[in-house]
């Protein structure tokens, strides 16, 4: 082999080179955005136990308000009939409807304040879900943009060698 095989040789080993490193590229960058992917999957199963959990803790509240208002309804009621007031009439009977009816409020508030946090939780799931999927199409891109980028390589460096055997240079 003479000295004059040299620029070929470098030719062909630098375009090998280039090659193998856009598709290392590709596939690195894909790992990194299929860690990413999987990074927003698990963000997205949080929510979706985040959510279930807000609704669970909306429920036990409602209960909790609804007891705590039966408790203070029959405190009320004692109260009344302490006095010789009968409880469910009058001014006793008024304030015990008003104590039943606001404490119905607070218990459904409850309930609905919980299911607004478990619908916000339900939305960040889904947007980690979709962030996941999106990151998952990244990266297949971004792996078969590094075969592309390889393949490109691989023809401009052919592409020169042709080129150099056309203008009479010999390639060894």
């Amino acid at each position: 082999m003479s000295i004059a095989a040299l620029p070929t040789i470098m030719t062909v080993v630098g375009g090998a080179v280039s090659a193998v490193g856009a598709i290392q590229q590709g596939q690195a960058a894909a790992a990194q955005a299929n860690y990413q992917a999987q990074i927003m999957e698990n963000n997205r199963i949080l929510a979706e136990q985040e959510a279930v959990e807000a609704r669970r803790r909306g429920r036990v509240e409602e209960e909790n308000v609804r007891e705590r208002v039966a408790q203070l309804r029959a405190r009320q009621r004692a109260a009344a009939a302490g006095t010789g007031q009968v409880a469910d009439m009058g001014t006793a009977g008024a304030i015990e409807a008003d104590t039943a009816a606001l404490g119905e409020v607070d218990a459904l508030t409850a309930r609905r304040n919980a299911e607004i946090e478990a619908r916000m939780m339900s939305i960040r799931a889904q947007q980690f879900g979709s962030q996941a999927e999106m990151e998952r199409l990244a990266g297949d891109n971004q792996r078969r943009a590094g075969y592309i980028s390889a393949g490109s390589t691989v023809l401009t460096t052919a592409g020169t060698l042709a080129q150099r055997r056309m203008s009479g240079q010999k390639l060894w």
